[in-house]
């Protein structure tokens, strides 16, 4: 009877004074427990839902995550599929997508954007509401009489330099190629005027308005699918003279000490 008394108080003693479980920084704050990341995740930071623009390009900029890495980013309208874009570094598990959208018409649009993983695996679609608005008319309409009784006439708009987003950092030269000096460098993610491109097409010749500077950078650091067809071909600075290096002094001829 006394031992089992005694293994009784030693039961209940170390009960008391054994460790409580630490709460997780989550349940301290009254939050359910996160679950464990396995699919990616994406969502859109700008425009806001609800937001009304003028008709023109649309930049969507959205967030994407994923344990295992991004792989690319889909943007879609009312549905549509509008573009795709692959990570140039799909090890980020948590990457910027910056994409543009060029409505043709006014209207409220569902824009929505998805993510996949490196696995294969696809996010959940998140959607916003935007509305565009109509392009505003300033002169008057002419009478349909007088639109009649004259020919049609065809005005082309100029296209203006087109505009990227660099993809990959890149030393901006004085000229197309490695002979010219460096006069700045355009880092992933800067913005750039393309206005002409070298002979060989390996070289742009662009402006970088953040610093008010016009250099060439190599074509490798844009998205591989712009454009470049209406891209006027610029011919190159002359090549820099290489320097010669300086001559050197001759140094007389030690005497030999007379030695009587």
């Amino acid at each position: 009877m006394k031992r089992t008394c005694v293994f009784l108080i030693l039961t209940i003693l170390l009960t008391a004074c054994a460790p409580k479980p630490v709460p997780s920084v989550a349940a301290a704050a009254g939050l359910p427990a996160l679950p464990a990341q396995t699919a990616p995740q994406a969502w859109i930071d700008a425009p806001l839902n609800g937001t009304t623009l003028p008709l023109g390009a649309v930049e969507i900029f959205s967030h994407a995550a994923s344990s295992s890495g991004i792989a690319r980013v889909e943007l879609s309208v009312n549905g549509a599929v509008i573009r795709t874009d692959t990570n140039p570094n799909p090890a980020e598990t948590l990457s910027l997508a910056r994409q543009t959208w060029l409505p043709t018409a006014g209207g409220t649009y569902q824009v929505s954007v998805r993510a996949q993983n490196t696995q294969g695996e696809w996010s959940a679609p998140v959607s916003i509401s935007i509305t565009i608005l109509e392009a505003p008319t300033n002169a008057a309409l002419p009478s349909p009489t007088a639109a009649a009784s004259r020919p049609p006439t065809w005005t082309p708009t100029p296209a203006g330099p087109p505009t990227v987003v660099l993809i990959r950092n890149s030393f901006c030269r004085a000229g197309p190629g490695q002979v010219y000096r460096e006069i700045t460098a355009l880092a992933t993610g800067d913005t750039a005027e393309i206005r002409g491109i070298s002979q060989d097409g390996f070289w742009l010749f662009v402006y970088w308005p953040k610093f008010k500077v016009e250099c060439w950078i190599v074509t490798a650091a844009i998205p591989p699918e712009t454009d470049l067809s209406a891209v006027p071909v610029r011919t190159a600075p002359p090549t820099p003279s290489p320097t010669s290096p300086p001559a050197s002094t001759p140094v007389p001829p030690t005497a030999t000490p007379y030695k009587p």
